[in-house]
């Protein structure tokens, strides 16, 4: 039998193993000022519940140095890579 896919609720996330972070990272009505707050609270809550060896993808723009302080966060336990995605409406 197959695996599906679905969209839940993560209540508690040592039930993940492949984490998709994609959090708005700039200053409310300023889009060229990063504020990464929001992104590493999230990469703090998955540090503490999800198991060693989880993928975490953060796909939203971030400034030079933030992959790197996102894996130290998580104790160099799980993978972590940038994968942004961009879209222009032109």
């Amino acid at each position: 039998m197959a695996k599906t896919a679905a969209i839940k609720k993560a209540v508690n996330f040592s039930e993940f193993d492949v984490f998709i972070l994609c959090i708005s990272t700039h200053i409310l009505d300023d889009m060229f000022s990063p504020q990464i707050d929001g992104l590493l609270s999230v990469a703090e809550k998955i540090s503490k519940e999800a198991e060693s060896s989880a993928l975490i993808s953060i796909e939203s723009t971030i400034p030079k140095g933030t992959s790197k302080k996102v894996f130290d966060l998580l104790n160099h336990r799980m993978h972590v890579v940038h994968a942004p995605h961009r879209w222009y409406s032109l």
